[in-house]
């Protein structure tokens, strides 16, 4: 059983800094792999009669997802199609690959491995061609004067930069008695160009929409504020023009088109709000001033950029909001329920889908951004969680536990028609759809 909780974590690990170790020359010897397709047993249809939430096709359609399984006794990355066919492990010559991390157009995935002294991390082709070792932490360890016996491994979460050329990963060595110490890289696959700094945390890390900045929360590359944002050709601190003393920073995130940046925190206020900014920087706007009761966080922009999805809460209670970007028309969704969270605008930016809880479990729902409406979609016993959109906009894919373990499920969203398209006896989960 699922348990969605509040739960804000923030701790600095202090120590006494080693040398920073030198990054070696990244190796692009290609390795290629490939593993024959394997045949899911044929899906069985469940229907529902819940009421429409009616769609329209606004793009081109997916015939693949990707997921996460534990069905060969070590976690792997496997490659599908929506009817169940052609089931293929990415890389299935290297075990327990951990932290997958898609380019936004679904060509190349990163992943981890780790064994008890040493990290890798590789890159793959969605198709399975194209192995390269980009990282192998073991290097790293022979060029620590200070501590070369340490471990070290490389930390969740990977994420690449939109236009998919760049790579950002947080390295941790185990130095005994001092704790551990965090580095996170910064790689541009297109010229080897690399650079790597202390980091004092980790929450979290985002992309600027052109891929020239990247902001990092939970480092002390800015003089140890939480709140940092650096060009990505060279790691200089960009001017944050005042917004550097924030308390507690999270969800720092450009607009799709690049023109406003938002994020949520403590800022001259007893509450978290979300704010709204210019992508210099400049003419910060509260646009949560008027919700005083509760603690207000998590925006997600519409894919529009015109508006913005948020969550404000009173302990593990939440309120589902849309307000326009400048703070305007802002309209509550839902009334105060349980572990509201995975929020998820459709593609035409009209909807929300994201999960709550009822009835003692997880469910997915799917809310007009005018508050006109909102449905159940799954409307079934057993947690259903994760919820992803196709690339058409028509579909769900999402995680259940509803045949005894988690398996993956897609929904038509228009008539909520629901199929099964993994059969295991371990878990499958992380559902992503290939553009």
């Amino acid at each position: 059983m699922k348990k969605f909780q509040a739960v804000f974590l923030f701790m600095f690990l202090i120590a006494c800094s080693p040398s920073q170790p030198v990054l070696p020359t990244v190796s692009y010897d290609i390795e290629t792999t490939s593993t024959p397709p394997a045949t899911l047993p044929t899906l069985t249809p469940i229907p529902t009669t819940m009421p429409a939430a009616t769609l329209t096709p606004i793009g081109g359609g997916s015939g693949k997802i990707t997921f996460t399984s534990e069905r060969d006794g070590e976690q792997g990355i496997y490659v599908i199609n929506t009817d169940g066919s052609n089931l293929v492990e990415l890389a299935g010559d290297i075990p327990s690959k951990f932290y997958p991390a898609w380019t936004l157009d679904g060509a190349k995935v990163s992943f981890s491995t780790a064994t008890e002294k040493s990290a890798s991390l590789y890159i793959i082709d969605a198709d399975g061609s194209n192995l390269v070792k980009v990282l192998d932490t073991s290097e790293i360890r022979a060029y620590d004067q200070i501590s070369p016996d340490s471990t070290v491994g490389i930390s969740c979460c990977t994420v690449w930069s939109p236009d998919g050329e760049k790579i950002i990963f947080k390295t941790s060595r185990d130095v005994g008695r001092f704790g551990s110490i965090g580095h996170i890289h910064i790689l541009n696959l297109t010229n080897n160009q690399k650079f790597d700094f202390r980091a004092a945390g980790w929450a979290g890390i985002f992309w600027s929409s052109d891929s020239s900045k990247f902001g990092v929360i939970g480092t002390d590359r800015c003089g140890g504020f939480w709140l940092c944002v650096m060009n990505t050709a060279d790691g200089i601190p960009v001017d944050l023009k005042g917004i550097y003393s924030v308390t507690f920073p999270s969800n720092l995130y450009w607009s799709p088109d690049g023109k406003k940046i938002t994020f949520a925190a403590f800022w001259n206020s007893k509450n978290m709000d979300v704010f709204v900014l210019d992508e210099d920087f400049s003419n910060a706007i509260n646009i949560t001033s008027t919700l005083v009761n509760g603690q207000n966080e998590g925006p997600v922009w519409s894919p529009d950029s015109q508006k913005i999805a948020f969550t404000s809460c009173d302990v593990n209670l939440c309120e589902l909001y849309v307000a326009n970007a400048d703070g305007t028309n802002s309209i509550k969704l839902t009334p105060q329920i349980l572990g509201l969270n995975s929020m998820v605008w459709s593609r035409d930016s009209e909807k929300v889908v994201y999960v709550s809880v009822e009835n003692g479990n997880s469910e997915i729902f799917i809310a007009d951004s005018d508050g006109s409406k909102s449905i159940n979609l799954t409307k079934h016993p057993a947690d259903d969680s994760n919820p992803v959109w196709s690339p058409d906009g028509t579909k769900l894919a999402f995680v259940s536990d509803r045949d005894g373990n988690d398996e993956i499920y897609i929904m038509n969203v228009n008539d909520q028609y629901v199929f099964r398209l993994t059969k295991n006896d371990t878990n499958d989960f992380s559902p992503i759809w290939l553009p």
